[in-house]
């Protein structure tokens, strides 16, 4: 006898919400690469009684049923399979501003639990509900990878609307980051390797990130996330992150703020993570009273993004660079893809009609910025 249970790679509860203009119950992410569905009546009723009283069996469902069933299932929100993974019993409201937003979440960790990757997401609206920020919302979604997976889990997510955005680094993984631009979406992802200013080796600092973080629900979708402690330091190291011009006053009175909110169990994670030389000046001036004292230096992948000059910054950027990468990593210095030749030209106001022109301007700017030596 063949019953049936719901699935899906997030679900959201949208009745008696006021900004609910459309008269959608649920919204429902399908398991397949696709947009969220709306459900409602008893429509969104079937489905709800295979999520909450799953597994139904097919003699109790009615003719309509039985074929509104089978659609569900072609459509990936619904299986015969009591143990499968997306299977969806937790039915709750959003917690976030941004329904949207929080469904992403859920696709993102469902992504990543089917197929074995381990993340943690950072910032973002957890940071309100830890009470770290007053602001609710965030224009986009950060996470931080399991280093040996970064790269593949930025794959997964094409079939599903995301594109990588071309930049200098590409995958090398020197950078920090990998973002992924919405064709449909309307939320940018970011894929974290590390957090700049953590001395600590990747793999080591996500095992610390890993072990300070807690299990949270999103759209029905159990993921990890900072503890409030570990959060705090990644959004200082967020603000005070250096440029080769220097940080306006408010970032170093954001960053003390965040930790001070947090308290003093702070500077734990921070020398967990090696984050402490970097931080230093504002963790002394969050908690003047505590002994704050680093054991080890400011990572070059905080130096380099300080440096102005730009021959300096390529030779300290260079030191960060894995052997291997080394040959990607200096022709593309020096001629850089199309694509990111013309950004660069565009972003700095000027109009280079082909890829070829773009890079000879891109080194133009190159020389002319190895004689200058702004420091922050």
């Amino acid at each position: 006898m063949t019953s049936w249970v719901a699935v899906a790679y997030g679900v959201l509860d949208l009745s008696g919400r006021d900004d609910n203009l459309i008269p959608i119950d649920l919204m429902v992410l399908s398991t397949l690469p696709s947009e969220p569905m709306g459900l409602q009546g008893e429509v969104a009723g079937l489905w709800r009684r295979l999520a909450e009283a799953g597994p139904v069996d097919d003699d109790d469902l009615s003719s309509d049923e039985r074929l509104l069933v089978r659609e569900f299932a072609e459509a990936g929100v619904a299986s015969a399979d009591p143990a499968h993974p997306a299977r969806a019993t937790r039915i709750r409201a959003p917690w976030f501003s941004s329904p949207l937003h929080e469904l992403v979440c859920a696709l993102v960790a469902s992504v990543a639990r089917d197929n074995g990757i381990r993340f943690v997401f950072i910032k973002g609206p957890v940071l309100h509900l830890q009470g770290l920020r007053d602001r609710e919302h965030s224009g986009d979604i950060d996470l931080w990878v399991d280093p040996a997976d970064i790269v593949r889990l930025s794959r997964l997510f094409e079939p599903w609307g995301w594109a990588l955005v071309p930049n200098f680094w590409g995958d090398i993984a020197a950078y920090h980051a990998m973002t992924l631009a919405p064709r449909v979406w309307g939320c940018e992802l970011d894929l974290h390797r590390h957090m700049p200013g953590c001395a600590a080796p990747d793999a080591e600092a996500f095992r610390v990130l890993a072990e300070n973080s807690s299990a949270l629900v999103f759209a029905g979708v159990d993921a990890l996330v900072p503890s409030r402690t570990a959060n705090a330091v990644l959004s200082a190291l967020h603000f005070t992150r250096p440029h080769p011009e220097p940080n306006p006053p408010v970032t170093v009175t954001r960053a003390v703020e965040v930790l001070q909110r947090a308290g003093a169990g702070a500077i734990g994670f921070s020398d967990a993570v090696k984050a402490t030389a970097a931080l230093e000046p504002v963790l002394r001036q969050a908690f003047p009273d505590a002994e704050v004292e680093a054991d080890h230096r400011i990572p070059l992948n905080w130096r380099w993004r300080a440096e102005s000059n730009t021959l300096r910054r390529a030779v300290l950027a260079s030191r960060s660079v894995p052997v291997s990468s080394w040959p990607r990593f200096v022709g593309r210095l020096f001629w850089p893809e199309e694509d990111i030749a013309m950004r660069f030209d565009h972003a700095h106001g000027a109009h280079a009609k082909s890829a070829v022109g773009a890079r000879l301007r891109r080194l133009v700017y190159g020389v002319k910025g190895s004689f200058t030596s702004r420091r922050p």
